[in-house]
């Protein structure tokens, strides 16, 4: 069977702990700065032009079905 290779050691912790520092000194103002977009003309609601009645039709389906379910439940 193969050996697991050894753990690391406190001081191979020292050298992610630099890392970090290094990290932290990175001066992100030496970055250079990023162009912005130029605004793009705004999309075309598509739900705009529908009827809002259209949106009844699922309501009374839904309505619809659960009455006689509720009805057919309480007779059993």
């Amino acid at each position: 069977m193969p050996r697991l290779p050894p753990l690391p050691s406190a001081d191979d912790h020292h050298s992610d702990d630099a890392d970090d520092a290094e990290d932290e000194e990175h001066d992100p103002s030496t970055e250079p700065k990023r162009r912005r977009r130029v605004a793009e003309p705004r999309v075309i609601d598509p739900y705009a032009t529908e009827d809002s009645s259209s949106m009844l039709v699922p309501v009374a389906v839904a309505i619809g079905i659960f009455i006689p379910l509720v009805f057919c439940l309480c007779k059993l």
